[in-house]
């Protein structure tokens, strides 16, 4: 595949994230889509868990293990209160 062939279909293939967006827009003044927050969360953990975590497991530095598993600890910690800040705990 050409260089510029790769630019078009990666450009098309991003265009879908303001479609979609504006589709769910205007489908959320009809019907609940809240659900969707939860589609996509459950994608980002799909794409940690099938290629992040592999690649961090190939690393041999103790003290590079140790950094990204507390940046990984550190995310999650900051997602928890995003999450119970949300609710009002």
């Amino acid at each position: 595949m050409s260089v510029r062939r790769a630019l078009l279909l990666n450009l098309v293939s991003a265009l879908t994230f303001p479609a979609g967006a504006l589709i769910a827009y205007a489908v959320s003044r009809h019907f609940e889509v809240a659900w969707l927050v939860l589609f996509g969360a459950g994608n980002f953990i799909y794409i940690a868990a099938s290629d992040l975590v592999p690649e961090i497991k190939l690393l041999t530095s103790f003290r590079a293990s140790v950094t990204h598993f507390s940046f990984f600890a550190l995310g999650l910690a900051l997602t928890l209160g995003i999450a119970w800040g949300f609710r009002g705990i």
